[in-house]
């Protein structure tokens, strides 16, 4: 009763800094220390690892458990929850399970605590390609442990400096010694303290506001609730009407991925585009709606000036099952679970070149899931990110998708302007935000 007590404590203290990160980020620090104990006075066992896979998996990817729960096709969402948490509960377990079989006739207290400490970076070496059964590209960035540092972004300051992967052994190597430190010798948190230092050197740096974005604007638009094409566009010009009569000085507008969910590059929709022109003026408008392929539809992120289309970007790494199907999980079950009653998009290989605004700043757009999918781009790049997070009722998730997006900033130096329909904000290479307005499920 004792050993699963501390699996669950070891697994609850990891998957609470994702959950809440704004309080709970510390235990990054110390959820190892449960399974060091365990390490140390018996052996974890094979359904040691199940259960502390499963009690993780249950709190960690529980938002992405209630999506099924509430957009999947009923007659299917049973099973599909099943084996998705069953599936990831056996992945999850993958690293204590080959840590149970090599310390299986290793009687050394120290061997199996460092074989503990390598087998917890193996493990979040393995996270990111859990979801790779739905296709290679589908990668999955939030659950490392520096993410969670971002909603302190002078946390992350040594990212600039170091590789994620060095912060990262550094994270687990803080968790080994502050147990050796409170099981073996209180001296040794002299130790804990020098490796700290990565993690604090930001709080002594002046962090300076980089670039003048004064001039763009995130209004809040609520999400698409089913309504006609016409009832959303005048839903979205009643937004900017609103919004340009506040905020005159804005020039640039950045609304969420979808925002107008319909084909607006088809004459059916070049009404939208005339109301734009009378209510926009000169104003700049960057949005996410459909666009009409020849024998596909694509989602687009579009770039809109005095009613015309003077860019488009294709989203190039869909989400399977959620927005495509792919060759594997292309069946009819798959099929049914979100895709029966939507249309389902083609990726594109190539989604189009960068664009130049803002004093010639040259712009690299994304399109939600093909961001966080993706992990680095060269230093001094600006994106512009669109993102559908209304998929979510677990205000966690979005509010971890933000701080996904300042460290990625941060580590790779970059400018994001992100636009969901949560949160909004321009993040710059600290992590900061000049303008940042942030609603949690407030419309």
């Amino acid at each position: 009763m004792k050993k699963a007590l501390l699996i669950l404590l070891s697994a609850t203290l990891l998957a609470q800094a994702f959950i809440v990160p704004s309080y709970l980020w510390w235990t990054i620090f110390i959820f190892l220390m449960p399974l060091f104990w365990i390490a140390v006075h018996t052996k974890i066992r094979l359904h040691d690892a199940v259960l502390w896979s499963s009690l993780f998996v249950l709190q960690a990817y529980f938002a992405i458990f209630i999506v099924i729960a509430q957009h999947g096709c009923i007659s299917y969402r049973v099973f599909a929850l099943l084996f998705l948490y069953l599936y990831i509960t056996f992945y999850s377990s993958l690293w204590l399970t080959l840590y149970v079989f090599i310390t299986r006739f290793i009687t050394s207290k120290a061997i199996r605590l460092v074989s503990l400490l390598i087998a917890a970076q193996l493990f979040f070496f393995i996270t990111p390609y859990v979801f790779c059964i739905f296709g290679l590209h589908v990668r999955n960035y939030f659950l490392n442990p520096l993410v969670c540092l971002a909603a302190y972004p002078s946390l992350l300051y040594s990212a600039t400096v170091f590789p994620g992967w060095v912060l990262l052994c550094v994270v687990l190597l803080i968790n080994f010694l502050i147990f050796f430190t409170l099981y073996y010798d209180w001296r040794l948190f002299m130790c804990v303290l020098v490796l700290g230092i990565p993690f604090s050197l930001g709080f002594f740096k002046e962090n300076k506001n980089v670039g003048d974005y004064s001039q763009v604007g995130f209004p809040i638009l609520p999400p698409y609730n089913d309504q006609s094409a016409r009832q959303r566009a005048q839903q979205i010009i009643n937004v900017l009407l609103d919004y340009r009569e506040e905020y005159p000085s804005k020039s640039i507008i950045v609304l969420p991925e979808s925002a107008y969910p319909f084909e607006l590059n088809t004459p059916e929709h070049r009404f939208f585009l005339e109301m734009l022109e009378y209510s926009a003026g000169q104003m700049i408008v960057l949005m996410g709606a459909h666009r009409k392929n020849t024998d596909s539809l694509s989602n687009c992120f579009y770039y809109i000036y005095e009613g015309r289309i003077i860019y488009t970007y294709d989203k190039t790494k869909l989400v399977p099952i959620f927005e495509c199907t792919t060759t594997i999980w292309s069946n009819k079950y798959c099929k049914a679970l979100f895709l029966n009653k939507k249309k389902e998009f083609t990726p594109l290989k190539r989604g189009g070149e960068p664009f130049f605004l803002l004093e010639n700043m040259k712009l690299h757009p994304r399109i939600c899931s093909e961001f966080f999918f993706e992990d680095s781009w060269p230093a001094n790049t600006s994106l512009v990110v669109v993102v559908n997070d209304n998929w979510f009722s677990c205000i966690y998730f979005p509010k971890l998708l933000e701080l996904l997006a300042i460290y990625r900033a941060i580590s790779n130096q970059i400018t994001i302007f992100y636009c969901s329909y949560t949160v909004r904000r321009i993040i710059n290479k600290y992590g900061l935000s000049p303008n940042r307005i942030h609603l949690e499920n407030a419309l």
